[in-house]
C-alpha cells in the first residue's frame, strides 16, 4: 500500500511566494489514480480534479469521491498499461494550462509509466488520452472538440 510522505513546512525567502506544498505521489489534476474505499472494500478507479492541504496533509478530490486522503491514494495500473505508439498524436492534460493539450509521442518509457511528448519530456501516461479524430481516423492531426469541452 501506498502511505503518505510526512511534509515539512519550511518559510519562504522574503518577497517571494511560499512554493505549493509536496504531494504524497506527486499526483496531478487530470491523473488517473485508484482510491481505496472502505465502502465498497477495494480500489476505485478515479480522476483528480483538485488537491489542497487540510491540516498539514493533502488531500484529493476526485471524480467519484471528495476529500480523500493521500494515503488512500495510489496510481492507477491501467494509466501505465495504456499502449501510445512512437508518432502517435495523443492529448496531454497540463496542470499549467488548466487544460487538454495536443501532442505528439516521441519516445515511451512504459517500464516506468512515462513517455517523452513534443510538449512534455517524461509525461506521465495517466495524462494522456487518445484524441477523437485520431482513435476514429488515424489522422493524428490536432484534437477533435469533445462535447464536455465546447466553447
Amino acid at each position: 500500500p501506498w502511505r503518505a510522505v510526512s511534509m515539512v513546512s519550511v518559510g519562504p525567502d522574503v518577497g517571494e511566494a511560499a512554493p505549493p506544498p509536496p504531494l504524497a505521489c506527486g499526483f496531478e489534476v487530470g491523473d488517473k489514480v485508484q482510491y481505496w474505499s472502505e465502502t465498497k472494500g477495494r480500489w476505485i478507479e478515479a480522476l483528480v480534479e483538485a488537491y489542497h492541504e487540510k491540516d498539514e496533509a493533502i488531500i484529493y478530490d476526485l471524480n467519484c469521491k471528495k476529500a480523500v486522503p493521500a494515503d488512500r491514494v495510489r496510481p492507477s495500473p491501467g494509466a501505465s498499461q495504456e499502449r501510445f505508439q512512437v508518432g502517435e498524436g495523443v492529448e496531454y492534460w497540463s496542470s499549467s494550462a488548466g487544460r487538454w493539450l495536443p501532442a505528439k509521442v516521441l519516445r515511451m518509457y512504459a517500464s516506468i509509466g512515462q513517455c517523452d511528448l513534443d510538449v512534455k519530456q517524461g509525461a506521465p501516461l495517466g495524462r494522456l488520452r487518445r484524441t477523437v479524430s485520431n482513435a476514429s481516423n488515424g489522422s493524428g492531426v490536432g484534437p477533435t472538440p469533445r462535447r464536455d469541452e465546447a466553447a
